[in-house]
């Protein structure tokens, strides 16, 4: 049984931010909105996820979400970080998108808007919680946070060519070494902490794993192995602490050694992820025999009875689209079904609710942009934006798992 829920710490610190953050926006803190797509009937759009060739309807929906996402994304003054991290990568995910039907995403304006988060006073800096002074009153660094605006920077990267990008994903790398845990008298010695914030001394799988799929990114385009060690030496260390007998991953564990032992989607994505990169970089095979594993239990987990529905939407798009990067190194059709599966389900459903921290519900609106983008893009297309080389071919599904560092 689990022992508490990490999310709910967020919410505590969006509450606060709420009260203290000054009541000021400026009228330059969003993005512009694109013009939405000519809007399509739901039976139209129904009888595109489900028919064997519906990457039309999912570009004309994805454009849809997309635009609406872009006209609520304005800075409040009890924004957080991590839903604009999500933002930034639907835009990543509409860039992507064959055929567009609206305006053309602009990365780097998308990550201009985490700007006034940027913590210049942190070593080796860092992007906070909350707006930086004089737009708002500052918070903690979060390392889940800014493993995924790293991410965002090494896709934009690739995208654009923009050095500054690198450079920017490096120094967030750096960063997350920061967030290593190097006390021997700790139990399970090792992890990225959650966050520099007082009290919170829990050791994530999310803000770990995170680092390594960053670390994994960063050797792929520039060949430092300093990357891969280090991204080795957490991949393992979320391996060895929190992986339970189902081969899926649990939440956390506390400085206590009490192990949160909730499955929840987003953790298996960015594991699954991670050991897919894994055997890009490496070659090793039980790499990616692994990273089946852990989506095929995943698939199992949550498949049934709807069980992805019971997950934030958001978890969903990040496990849905690490479970694309594994499709793209090893074809299964069945990983791209359960994607439209889904998709179709979300699309049957209300959105999730607006909560502290992110009145307008960007995370939400960015979940159903970035899955509606996986939908609408093929398998290469994806292949050539996550720098997979073509030497990376898929091996037998029948290869055992050898590597010492995998076994449980």
């Amino acid at each position: 049984m689990a022992t508490s829920h990490p999310r709910r710490h967020r919410l505590v610190r969006a509450a606060v931010a709420a009260t203290v953050a000054p009541a000021l926006v400026a009228a330059g803190d969003h993005l512009p909105a694109p013009s939405a797509a000519a809007p399509i009937s739901a039976t139209t759009a129904l009888r595109g996820l489900t028919s064997p060739d519906h990457s039309a309807a999912y570009s004309t929906l994805a454009a849809q979400a997309y635009a609406r996402l872009q006209a609520q994304l304005t800075l409040a003054p009890d924004q957080v970080v991590w839903p604009l991290s999500q933002a930034v990568a639907a835009t990543l995910a509409a860039s992507t998108v064959p055929g567009w039907q609206g305006p053309p995403p602009n990365i780097r304006e998308a990550l201009a808007v985490l700007n006034p988060y940027w913590d210049s006073t942190a070593k080796p800096g860092g992007y906070g919680s909350i707006q930086q002074p004089p737009k708002g009153l500052g918070g903690p660094i979060y390392y889940d946070d800014n493993g995924w605006i790293g991410l965002d920077f090494v896709a934009g990267h690739r995208l654009t060519h923009d050095s500054h990008m690198l450079a920017r994903a490096r120094q967030l790398f750096a960063l997350e070494k920061q967030g290593w845990d190097t006390s021997r008298a700790h139990p399970s010695p090792g992890g990225v902490f959650w966050t520099q914030a007082p009290g919170l001394t829990e050791r994530n799988a999310v803000s770990t794993a995170v680092a390594a799929q960053l670390g994994l990114e960063l050797y792929l385009v520039t060949g430092d192995h300093g990357y891969l060690d280090t991204a080795k030496q957490m991949f393992n260390w979320v391996n060895h602490t929190l992986r339970a007998p189902n081969g899926l991953y649990g939440d956390h564990i506390t400085l206590t050694g009490v192990v949160d032992t909730t499955q929840w989607s987003y953790n298996q994505g960015i594991m699954l992820g991670a050991a897919t990169l894994l055997y890009v970089a490496t070659g090793d095979a039980a790499y990616l025999v692994q990273a089946q594993h852990i989506a095929d239990a995943s698939l199992q987990l949550y498949g049934a009875n709807h069980g992805f529905l019971g997950q934030p939407a958001i978890f969903n798009a990040i496990f849905f689209k690490n479970l694309l990067l594994l499709a793209a190194v090893a074809p299964n059709p069945a990983y791209r079904q359960a994607l439209n599966t889904y998709a179709a389900e979300l699309g049957r459903t209300a959105p999730d609710a607006p909560r502290f921290g992110d009145p307008t519900n960007i995370l939400d609106r960015s979940a159903r942009a970035q899955l509606l983008a996986y939908a609408a893009t093929p398998t290469r297309d994806l292949r050539r934006v996550w720098g997979i080389p073509a030497s990376a071919a898929p091996i037998p599904a029948q290869v055992q798992i050898t590597h010492a560092g995998l076994t449980s």
